[in-house]
């Protein structure tokens, strides 16, 4: 079981528990206090993320198999596009059998989280999520975290993050202190300030 009510993030840059996962592995590290009870090294973790460049999820990935726990990535990227995709099709292709039975992004997620069953699924960074994804993964049992690696009152974005989705999330990272009284305002109850890491 989850525990979310430790105190915000400290500064010993060392992540022995739950969410804040890495500890001192590849010279990566992110702050925070343990916030998983219990023998969280078996903790099965979904990361909902992307690998490559400036992208954290494949860092989170590496860490949190090398402490242990049993991790999956799921790529965010198709989910990020998939309704401008769709939109798109629909116009050049109209409303197509076989356009319905193609398999979407949001149908991967949901049967990765019921095969894996994850304990925790973190996603990272602003993914628009499918409508059904905190009912899918409350059905398992799963609690629930973001960690906002992007701004979401960034004007620059070229989308508008829906920010009625972040309360909905059992905790809130941020590696952005001028937005912990933010997001209490939009109706978040666990916030945690995460500083970002270094992965060389």
């Amino acid at each position: 079981q989850c525990d979310w009510s430790s105190d915000v993030c400290s500064s010993d840059l060392r992540l022995p528990g739950c969410l804040c996962l890495l500890g001192s592995f590849s010279g990566f590290s992110l702050g925070c206090t343990p916030l998983l009870s219990g023998n969280d090294r078996n903790m099965k973790l979904l990361i909902i993320g992307n690998q490559g460049g400036t992208n954290v999820g494949g860092s989170l990935l590496a860490g949190a198999r090398q402490l242990g726990y049993e991790a999956k990535l799921f790529p965010a990227t198709p989910l990020a596009f998939e309704p401008f995709v769709q939109r798109i099709r629909r116009k050049l292709l109209g409303d197509r059998s076989a356009l319905r039975s193609r398999p979407s992004a949001a149908q991967d997620l949901r049967r990765t989280i019921r095969s894996f069953m994850p304990e925790v699924v973190l996603v990272t960074g602003l993914v628009v999520l499918p409508p059904d994804f905190f009912d899918e993964v409350r059905k398992t049992g799963a609690k629930t975290a973001i960690f906002l690696t992007d701004d979401p009152w960034n004007a620059t974005l070229y989308y508008r993050y829906p920010l009625t989705l972040l309360p909905r999330f059992d905790a809130v990272f941020s590696p952005r202190k001028l937005h912990l009284p933010d997001l209490e305002r939009v109706g978040c109850k666990v916030i945690r300030y995460l500083p970002f890491g270094f992965d060389p």
